[in-house]
């Protein structure tokens, strides 16, 4: 699967080209890997720790209601320290995430459910899936967009090949007659903001995204065409995965179990305090508080959900059947691994 990385992530290219390097130095342990994605130095037999606690290097897709948990945990340092980790929580886009576990650059990441499974097949036995989050998408349609019909002859915008939105926007289409790549033009948007910034420069006329939109892109005239919640082909494909480096499980059991719980402890704080939920929210988008409010109501509540083969499987299903990926037998069972989540 060809993917377009944007310059400031150079490094991370570079570090994924250097796979073999790192894979020659597992017997130094998790601390290099680590300490080579962060320009640093030292090896262990363990993960890093600070002030006792395991290090677990975690990266998010940016900024956006659906990340609000990573958002909490990041504003919130001692919020995962009952449960023996300390996350260092860093950006890193659809494109790049998947392939920054493989490369060593970070030991945990949130990703869309295709681009991971893409990963895994590419890198045998090095990633683990351990979890799932639902997302909650509309589709969207600038001023001259009435219908979905509308959209024959247009461009629409996903965040990159495999991605959720991309296989959730290839699924509805289809049900109104439409053919990504063939009756709609697409365009591989990166981050949320990105495709706003598309749609209001007139480079798009579709997106998906989460309710509400901007004041800004709802002023210049882009509404809501049809909701994914409650579509029964599109809404499986919708769940985002965590996903950890296979060597790093392995090596600290414990601190995998810790970052399920601490998942569980940012999604207890944003139900009970969502008042501070917008305001972080608002800080990590710029944004009013007001709006970010807005957000968490429509998005409602977030669930942590165990992660099965058999799910994988149904995306491995269709990322074939839209020759996005070929899995040639795949077995998802050797990178699905729900011993995690049941002991949380």
């Amino acid at each position: 699967m060809n993917t377009t990385i944007s310059k400031e992530n150079d490094r991370v290219v570079l570090l994924g080209n250097r796979r073999h390097r790192n894979r020659a130095v597992t017997s130094v342990g998790v601390t290099a890997l680590v300490s080579l994605a962060l320009g640093a130095c030292g090896s262990s037999d363990s993960a890093a720790k600070s002030g006792g606690l395991t290090t677990v290097s975690y990266a998010y897709l940016g900024p956006s209601v659906g990340q609000t948990p990573e958002l909490v945990i990041q504003d919130d340092p001692g919020l995962c320290a009952p449960f023996g980790i300390k996350p260092e929580v860093k950006m890193l886009s659809q494109s790049t995430a998947a392939p920054a576990l493989v490369a060593g650059q970070v030991q945990a990441a949130r990703v869309g459910t295709g681009s991971l499974l893409t990963t895994a097949f590419q890198n045998p036995g090095t990633v683990k899936i351990i979890g799932s989050i639902p997302n909650s998408l509309n589709l969207w349609g600038t001023k001259e967009i009435k219908q979905v019909a509308d959209l024959k002859g247009k461009k629409v915008g996903v965040s990159s090949a495999g991605s959720t939105s991309d296989l959730a926007m290839r699924e509805l289409l289809s049900e109104y007659g439409l053919k990504l790549g063939k009756d709609v033009a697409v365009t591989y948007g990166g981050t949320t903001a990105a495709l706003l910034g598309l749609s209001a420069s007139g480079a798009i006329q579709g997106f998906l995204n989460p309710a509400p939109l901007p004041e800004s892109a709802v002023k210049a005239g882009v509404h809501q065409l049809v909701t994914l919640d409650g579509n029964k082909k599109v809404e499986p494909l919708l769940a985002t995965v965590v996903g950890v480096s296979a060597d790093f499980a392995n090596r600290n059991p414990s601190a995998v179990t810790g970052l399920l719980r601490c998942f569980d402890a940012a999604i207890n704080k944003i139900s009970s305090d969502p008042a501070k939920a917008a305001q972080v929210l608002a800080k990590a988008e710029k944004d009013d508080t007001e709006t970010a409010a807005a957000q968490l109501k429509a998005k409602g509540e977030f669930t942590l959900n165990p992660f099965t083969a058999d799910e994988a499987q149904t995306v491995v299903r269709v990322l074939e059947s839209y020759n996005i990926q070929q899995f040639n037998g795949f077995d998802t069972a050797a990178t699905v691994d729900g011993s995690f989540f049941a002991q949380k």
